[in-house]
């Protein structure tokens, strides 16, 4: 009786662990759902990234890191539309927001769309207090059309 009733609790306490575990992101921080999604992001995991975006927007809706890192999954699953429309949303609330204009320029322009991603572009430079993009790419691009 005493083995059985050891195994019940070590059971009975193996299942607590798992579940407690199952949903742990419905506990974690604001800030640890926004590195888990960035990881994510990094791992190429779009719609694993986008549920931890969307768990921080259930709780602080137009919170424009997690607007921002859902614009990006929905890009990187090839959801353009739905990323600009998220962008276009995110730059109304939060106009000074600089990163969405970075990315809404690298969509349009991927779209063709060079004039208008020229102007998403400085709207970036316009908004990014100085801190001009890391990517010698983006530069050097940015240097040829006349933007620097």
């Amino acid at each position: 009786m005493r083995v059985f009733l050891n195994r019940t609790i070590v059971v009975v306490a193996i299942m607590a662990v798992i579940a407690s575990t199952g949903a742990s992101w419905a506990r974690d921080s604001v800030e640890d759902l926004l590195t888990l999604g960035n990881q994510a992001l990094v791992q190429q995991r779009y719609n694993k990234a986008a549920g931890y975006y969307e768990a921080i927007i259930e709780r602080k809706p137009g919170h424009p890191d997690a607007l921002m890192g859902l614009a990006t999954a929905f890009e990187g699953e090839g959801q353009s539309e739905k990323a600009m429309e998220l962008l276009h949303a995110l730059t109304q609330s939060s106009p000074m927001y600089a990163p969405a204009y970075l990315l809404k320029g690298e969509i349009a322009e991927k779209q063709g769309q060079v004039a208008e991603a020229k102007g998403y572009y400085q709207q970036y430079i316009q908004h990014s207090q100085g801190q001009l993009p890391k990517s010698p790419r983006l530069l050097i691009k940015f240097r040829k059309w006349g933007l620097l």
